[in-house]
């Protein structure tokens, strides 16, 4: 018996489609992602970024950019595409290029995509409130809160450093300290001694530095002071700074 196959307009319709672009696609988009760009890319503020990243595709992709799910718009990012790679160049790095570039090749309805985080770091800023909370022996116990701004990236340690009140000469007590906190010890009897603070990270010491709000002093009689600066305001007049020792 025959048997008979009955076409409608809809499905030769999309038999012709796919037969076009099967015919039409002899190669299909791909990206090929750098390994550098496989993992989060990292720069200095002021650095030059300059990204390469190579695809394939017949014939050629269209190619475009994303920024956080957004079109790439910022002038200060450049993008120059070939038939074979795409170049993303920034002449100088800022904090806000850090982001999410998402970056998408397409031949008709087939695509390929990558996503490469950039982050932009820089120096942080110093700590915040330094103070010295016990003195005992020839030891002074400091504790600080880490700083408002840690330059876009993790805080890797703290410099700490003293000076006594004779020489005014500063010396380094710890260096790449973890804790926001630390005890100087081997402090010599008699001294007045300041601390200050320095933040680190992986692009280095802040620039700017913060200073113990007061002092510890080594009594010579083996007795210790912590010296603390008070204001107030007297009846009829303008507020004054006083000074108080408090024996320990």
């Amino acid at each position: 018996p025959l048997t008979h196959t009955v076409y409608t307009a809809t499905s030769i319709t999309s038999v012709l489609t796919f037969l076009s672009v099967s015919l039409h696609v002899s190669e299909n988009p791909k990206i090929r992602l750098p390994r550098q760009l496989r993992t989060k890319f990292i720069r200095k503020v002021g650095e030059k970024i300059n990204l390469v990243i190579p695809f394939q595709g017949k014939p050629r992709p269209v190619v475009n950019w994303l920024k956080d799910g957004e079109p790439l718009e910022n002038k200060s990012v450049g993008i120059r595409t070939s038939d074979f790679d795409t170049i993303l160049f920034i002449r100088s790095a800022e904090r806000d290029h850090s982001g999410t570039y998402t970056l998408s090749v397409q031949i008709d309805n087939m695509q390929d995509k990558a996503d490469i985080h950039i982050q932009i770091v820089d120096k942080p800023g110093p700590p915040i409130n330094v103070m010295v909370t016990d003195v005992w022996g020839f030891n002074a116990a400091l504790e600080w809160k880490p700083p408002k701004d840690t330059g876009n990236t993790d805080i890797i340690g703290y410099t700490i450093q003293k000076a006594d009140k004779k020489t005014q000469g500063w010396f380094t007590v710890y260096e790449h300290n973890r804790r926001p906190s630390c005890t100087a010890s081997d402090l010599v009897m008699g001294n007045e001694y300041s601390f200050r603070v320095f933040s680190e990270n992986i692009c280095g010491l802040s620039d700017e530095v913060a200073f113990s709000k007061n002092t510890a002093i080594i009594g010579k009689t083996g007795n210790t002071l912590q010296y603390y600066t008070i204001l107030y305001p007297p009846a009829h007049s303008r507020k004054h700074a006083h000074t108080i020792a408090v024996q320990m």
